[in-house]
């Protein structure tokens, strides 16, 4: 696999196409949790957009970014993923939230509230979740260790890998 001439593109070894990066980098629209949620239910029970999720007023989710460096060059790769935070973390991202001084504020704890494809074994893994300013997704990073994403989160995926994160979105 390599990258076109500004990392936006992204040509697959397997199908020898270029690919948009935005097109490989997998998120999930909902929270697991909140797809666990009979359908009839949800409209009762959940508040939920594209950045915020909020389930029987008990559990609360935010959309977040879960970066793991590019080896060889080009941006991170970031899942889109979901975090829970307990009610106080939640409150204190929505006083924030349109702050230009959310970059400064101590790392929340959350847990993972996506099972990944690729990796599994991740839905709950605890993460610091880190508000990174008012018009960007909040980033996370692993606390509990997990065999394989630990590792890439710290030492990070060389290009070849990306593709086959993007080869496992069934499901996503």
């Amino acid at each position: 696999m390599t990258t076109g001439a500004a990392t936006d593109s992204v040509v697959c070894a397997t199908c020898g196409k270029a690919h948009p990066r935005a097109d490989t980098e997998i998120f999930f629209k909902r929270p697991d949790p909140y797809l666990e949620v009979p359908e009839a239910e949800r409209a009762a029970r959940t508040k939920v957009d594209d950045d915020l999720c909020m389930i029987d007023e008990t559990r609360f989710f935010v959309r977040s970014l879960l970066p793991i460096p590019v080896t060889d060059g080009g941006k991170d790769y970031c899942w889109g993923v979901w975090a829970e935070v307990a009610e106080a973390g939640f409150k204190r991202i929505l006083e924030l939230w349109s702050s230009p001084e959310q970059v400064n504020e101590p790392i929340i704890d959350a847990r993972l509230a996506n099972e990944m494809p690729y990796y599994g074994g991740t839905l709950g893994l605890r993460v610091a979740l880190h508000l990174t300013g008012p018009t960007t997704r909040p980033s996370v990073s692993l606390v509990d260790d997990h065999p394989l994403l630990s590792n890439q989160q710290t030492e990070g995926v060389d290009r070849s890998e990306v593709l086959a994160f993007s080869h496992s979105r069934a499901g996503v």
